[in-house]
C-alpha cells in the first residue's frame, strides 16, 4: 500500500476510532447521567440525554479535526513531505486519537461541573 493510500485509509479509520470512543463514553454515562437528571431536573432527562451524545460526538470530532497534517506549529508542510515518511503518518494518528481523548475527558470534566452546580442549587432551594 502506498503512502498516499494508506494517508487516506488511516484518516477514516482513526476518524472512525475517535468517533467510536466519543460514543462509547456516551453509553457509559447515559444511564448515570439520566438516572441524575431524572432525579433533579425531572421532565427535561430526554433533552439532556440529547445533549450528552451530541458533546461526546463533537468533542470526539474536534479534537480529531484538531491536529493537522500539513501545519507542524513552526511552518506548514507541502503534502509530499506529509506522505513521504509513514512514522510521522502514524505518528499524526496518534496525536488525533489522544487529542480526542483529552476532548471527551474536558467534556466529562464539564458535565461533573455542571452536575455538581446543579446538585448544590437544589440543596439550598430545599433548605430554604
Amino acid at each position: 500500500m502506498s503512502n498516499d493510500s494508506y494517508l487516506i485509509a488511516s484518516y477514516f479509520s482513526f476518524l472512525a476510532l475517535t468517533l467510536a470512543m466519543g460514543f462509547a463514553v456516551y453509553l457509559v454515562l447515559r444511564r448515570p447521567v439520566e438516572r441524575f437528571a431524572e432525579a433533579v431536573v425531572g421532565a427535561h432527562s430526554r433533552t439532556i440525554r440529547g445533549i450528552l451524545s451530541s458533546t461526546m460526538l463533537l468533542a470526539a470530532m474536534a479534537g480529531f479535526f484538531g491536529i493537522s497534517y500539513t501545519n507542524t506549529g513552526c511552518g506548514n508542510l507541502k503534502y509530499e513531505d506529509v506522505v513521504k515518511d509513514r512514522s510521522y503518518l502514524h505518528e499524526t494518528n496518534r496525536k488525533q486519537v489522544h487529542n480526542s481523548a483529552n476532548w471527551l475527558l474536558g467534556v466529562i470534566v464539564v458535565w461533573s461541573v455542571a452536575g455538581l452546580v446543579i446538585v448544590i442549587v437544589a440543596q439550598k432551594r430545599e433548605s430554604e
